[in-house]
């Protein structure tokens, strides 16, 4: 089961706790907690384990710290490494957009973009 399947059938389960059988409507979970205090703390730990479901979810799209500093300092370094090209050439800041490059962009792409300006000779 995925964390998405799992959220769904959370939610699934809380709102047919708030589902009435007898009467065929959904009640609210004030009603809820003065009719049934066993059904209203499940429905309560339903929302809770929901809620961190979709916490763990958002820190999976983010990436562990240490995936995070990783990219960090690759930035870093690819940073460095354009402003020594920049130095290097001769070349302003400003003018790498000129060339395709800006600040940011990975290793490869920059490497490459740099190589077709000087073959075009628009870098020295």
């Amino acid at each position: 089961m995925t964390i998405e399947e799992a959220i769904q059938q959370l939610e699934f389960d809380r709102e047919m706790i708030l589902f009435d059988l007898t009467t065929g409507e959904t009640i609210t979970p004030e009603v809820l907690k003065i009719g049934n205090q066993d059904n209203y703390r499940t429905y309560l730990a339903d929302e809770m384990a929901i809620e961190a479901l979709k916490e763990i979810q958002q820190y999976r799209e983010i990436g562990t710290v240490e995936e995070c500093r990783d990219a960090v300092e690759r930035a870093r370094s690819l940073d460095a490494y354009v402003k020594q090209v920049c130095w290097e050439r001769d070349l302003a800041v400003q003018q790498l957009s000129e060339i395709g490059i800006s600040l940011g962009e990975n290793m490869d792409t920059v490497k490459e973009a740099l190589k077709k300006s000087i073959k075009k000779g628009d870098a020295k």
